[in-house]
This record gives C-alpha cells, sequence and structure tokens, in this order.
C-alpha cells in the first residue's frame, strides 16, 4: 500500500475546510440578505464559490465548484434580468411581509376540523421586527377553552347571552395586548353587560367560523343562545375560503352546491396528522424561496394550476357566510353582522354585492373610520389594526347595535 504523503494532509484539510466555509457563507448570506433582492444572494454566493475554486486541490472538487460557480452567475444575471424587467411586487411576497416574527413559546396547534387553533391555557409572548426595529412585544392570553381571553367583568350568574367574536387576525387582535382586542372594546364599551367571547385567530377566515358553528362550538361551551355574532371580515378571507392561504393547508373544505349552499367536504389536502408540521414548514420553505423571480418563474412554469378566479372564491365566502348567518339566526335566536373591513380592492366590491345579494346585516368599517385616514390606526409598518382603531371601531359598532343590546 502506498503510504500517504506528509504533504497531502495539510491539502486535505484545506480543501474540507474551504468547502465547510463556503457552504456556511452561503447559509450566512442567504439569511441575512433574505429580505433583499436575490440578485446579491447568487451574486455573492458566485463570489465564495469562485474563490474556492482557486482555493481547492481536489479536482474533482473543483470541478464541482466551477459549475456551481457558472450555475450562480446564471442564477444571478437571470434573476438580474427578470428585475428590471417586472420590478414590480412579487405575486408569491404579497400577504408575506419581510419581518422576522417569534413566539415566547408555540402559539398553534394542528386541529382536524378547524386545520390548526390556539394552544389552551396558556400565556405567549409574540413580538415581531422589521430590521432593528420592533413592530411590536405583546402577550396573548388564551383560555382553558382555547380562545384567546377577553377580559373584563362578567357577572357570574344570571349573565346575558354572549356576544361572539369570529374572523382572523384583526378579530384577534395580532400585535396587541388582551385589553386592546375589538372584542375588549365591545366588552368596555357595553360595560361588561354581556360575556364576550373572542374565537377568532389569526390566519382564519370564514370557512373556520362556517366549521366551528356547525359543530356546536357555543353550546359546548355552554351556551344555548347568543345575543350578537359579529364575524371581522377582509376581503383577503375569499382567497383563504378558497384554500389559498400557504399557511392553512388542511383547514376545512366548502363547496357551493347547485343551489349556492356550502357544504363541507373535508378538508383543503388530506395530509396524516403525524405530517401535517413537516408539510406546512415545507410550504413555508417555497413562500421563501419564491422570492426569487428566477425560483417564481421556474415553480409556475413546472407547477402551475389553474388559479380560481376572484368572483368563484368572492361568491364562495359570501355563500360561506349566509349558511353561518343562518345557523346564528335559527339555532342561537341571534343577530348575525359582518363587519367588514372594505377597500378599493376587486374582491371587496364583490363581496360586498354578494353580501347585500343575501341579505346579510353590514358594517363598514369605512363608516366608522374613513379610508383616507385608516392607516393612521393600523400598528406603524405592520398592518393589523392599533387599539385606537379597536376603540373606535367598538364605539361605532355598539352604536349601531345598542338597540339589540340594551
Amino acid at each position: 500500500m502506498k503510504p500517504h504523503s506528509t504533504a497531502s494532509i495539510p491539502r486535505k484539510f484545506i480543501d474540507i475546510v474551504t468547502v465547510l466555509g463556503v457552504i456556511t457563507l452561503c447559509l450566512l448570506t442567504a439569511y441575512c440578505l433574505i429580505n433583499n433582492d436575490f440578485v446579491f444572494i447568487y451574486g455573492a454566493c458566485f463570489v465564495y464559490t469562485a474563490v474556492a475554486t482557486w482555493c481547492l486541490s481536489n479536482a474533482w472538487l473543483k470541478n464541482i465548484f466551477i459549475s456551481l460557480s457558472a450555475l450562480l452567475f446564471s442564477l444571478a444575471t437571470a434573476e438580474a434580468v427578470l428585475s428590471f424587467a417586472e420590478p414590480g411586487e412579487l405575486e408569491s411576497e404579497r400577504g408575506m411581509a419581510r419581518y422576522t416574527k417569534g413566539y415566547s413559546q408555540p402559539l398553534r396547534k394542528n386541529d382536524g376540523e378547524l386545520g390548526y387553533r390556539p394552544y389552551p391555557a396558556r400565556a405567549v409572548q409574540s413580538w415581531k421586527t422589521l430590521g432593528n426595529e420592533r413592530l411590536y412585544d405583546v402577550v396573548y392570553t388564551i383560555n382553558e377553552d382555547g380562545y384567546r381571553q377577553t377580559t373584563g367583568f362578567i357577572p357570574e350568574e344570571d349573565a346575558n347571552a354572549p356576544i361572539v367574536f369570529y374572523g382572523g387576525s384583526f378579530a384577534f387582535g395580532e400585535g396587541l395586548n388582551d385589553d386592546e382586542t375589538l372584542p375588549y372594546y365591545v366588552g368596555a364599551e357595553t360595560n361588561w353587560s354581556h360575556p364576550v367571547l373572542n374565537l377568532a385567530f389569526s390566519g382564519y377566515g370564514p370557512h373556520q367560523m362556517l366549521r366551528s358553528l356547525e359543530l356546536n362550538t357555543l353550546r359546548s361551551l355552554g351556551y344555548a343562545l347568543v345575543d350578537t355574532v359579529v364575524y371581522e371580515a377582509v376581503p383577503d378571507h375569499a382567497r383563504r375560503a378558497a384554500g389559498e392561504a400557504w399557511w392553512d393547508p388542511v383547514g376545512p373544505r366548502y363547496v357551493l352546491d347547485e343551489t349556492g349552499i356550502a357544504q363541507y367536504h373535508g378538508n383543503f389536502n388530506d395530509i396524516p396528522d403525524k405530517f401535517i408540521e413537516i408539510y406546512y414548514r415545507y410550504l413555508q420553505v417555497v413562500k421563501v424561496a419564491r422570492r426569487s423571480r428566477v425560483v417564481d418563474w421556474l415553480a409556475n412554469l413546472l407547477f402551475s394550476t389553474p388559479a380560481s378566479s376572484s368572483a368563484a372564491n368572492a361568491h364562495l365566502m359570501v355563500g360561506i357566510a349566509a349558511k353561518s348567518a343562518e345557523i346564528v339566526e335559527q339555532d342561537y335566536q341571534a343577530r348575525f353582522v359582518v363587519l367588514f373591513w372594505d377597500d378599493e380592492s376587486e374582491y371587496s366590491s364583490l363581496i360586498l354585492k354578494g353580501l347585500v345579494e343575501e341579505n346579510i346585516n353590514i358594517i363598514k368599517v369605512s363608516d366608522i373610520i374613513p379610508t383616507s385616514r385608516i392607516n393612521a390606526y393600523k400598528i406603524p409598518d405592520e398592518g393589523h389594526p392599533a387599539a385606537t382603531a379597536n376603540m373606535l371601531i367598538a364605539q361605532g359598532l355598539v352604536k349601531r347595535l345598542r338597540g339589540d343590546l340594551d
């Protein structure tokens, strides 16, 4: 056997260190620049591999790194060309703000019926940063029933029927403490004459509301009658109801039958429970990767599926809301109200038109806070309603419902 050359050992060691160093630098660059144009990521990684090619002594490794350098240079060039040709925001970036978000402990858990829900009986610190700026740092208190706590005085005996809130992050109160949410301010505005339940959760849409009602969640909480159900809706809920929200891969799926009535058809995706979390993480990685225009273009080319129309999604959302209203009115003798964050989008006009045609009670947020001023009432650089917005909306909402609440 030919003895190893003492001179070859340092070269092998240098090759190993070089390869590990390049991998580390590429990962760190991707992590640090993920919120920037991918031209910089591909370009920096090209420089690393090009330098590594010069440093490596192993011919096999050198050829691999030459190929990697050529690939990264091509990606950087293609990314630059696509960025110049299509300077606007990527479709895949919409709704995926470039921020850092964290929790002191897990907030959501998988749920076979609703897709996911909050972990019960825990207080979770949540924060969000944009660059070095802390946008918020709050605590979400989830009660033993698994819903956000609405702090306030509730009579122990002979309590009136509750006011119930459904919806997504706006109703849940993302970025706000427990005493800054809309349900809290509605309770305070009514002097806590009614229990106030917050059954909303971040990322939810109307499909979670309807499934919850069909499962008799309110009765399981001990309420045979309800005073008012408020569904706080945003235009994006139409897309969520159609299963187009990446964060809700196994939520309840509804289809309109030939008469336009929403019917439950299982979940968006039939995934075994043990693989749901893995699939969700995979979707997160894909969502971030598609910030690259090259990756986004290739994904659309190879895996494109026919996109549902805005009209179809809006029609489905309205159908789900209509069936929810029917259950609330017939089973709980309660009033069903849609508090709608209307805007200038196509979804907004389609949804409003459909709700009017279904004779559903609507309260538009623009009638309480003018659209021209709405951004002043949102968490800066974040987009969710600030506490001041919820306070004003609660005043306007209770004023419009006062006849039924007294």
